[in-house]
């Protein structure tokens, strides 16, 4: 969505109303310029914080904490790979509890991805009708 208000058009507004005289309100500046009173407030402390006049976070800062946040939310750290660690983690559990499912109900995936994580994870040794099905799935194949 565009801003409203050019950036020149701000930062003459707030120019004004920095170099205002004496009996001139910020309200009166805003109606000349057809904006709100608070928009002008908001436009002045940016421009303050900018400068560093008054404590805050300048547009430099935040963009760079934007900027960390959403490395942090994709897992893009620098030298660590524990967030893909997690994930690839979690997407075996959650192939490996439907696999345990699937044989502990008699149900049989198709998916070659799930079989294939599942026959290397450590949890198909506490399944007992995994040993029976692996067993058949052997005699199917030499006959």
């Amino acid at each position: 969505m565009p801003k409203p208000y050019p950036q020149e058009f701000r930062d003459d507004v707030v120019r004004v109303a920095q170099n205002r005289e004496d009996g001139v309100t910020l309200e009166q500046i805003a109606a000349d310029f057809g904006i709100h009173p608070m928009t002008l407030q908001k436009w002045i402390r940016k421009t303050d914080v900018e400068a560093g006049i008054k404590p805050g976070t300048n547009a430099a800062a935040s963009q760079e904490l934007r900027e960390a946040k959403r490395r942090v939310r994709l897992g893009m750290t620098k030298g660590s790979t524990w967030a893909q660690t997690v994930v690839a983690l979690g997407v075996v559990a959650w192939l490996v509890g439907h696999w345990s499912f699937a044989l502990r109900h008699g149900a049989q995936y198709r998916s070659h991805l799930a079989m294939s994580v599942f026959h290397q994870t450590p949890l198909r040794w506490t399944l007992p009708q995994y040993h029976r099905q692996r067993r058949q799935q052997r005699q199917m194949a030499y006959r």
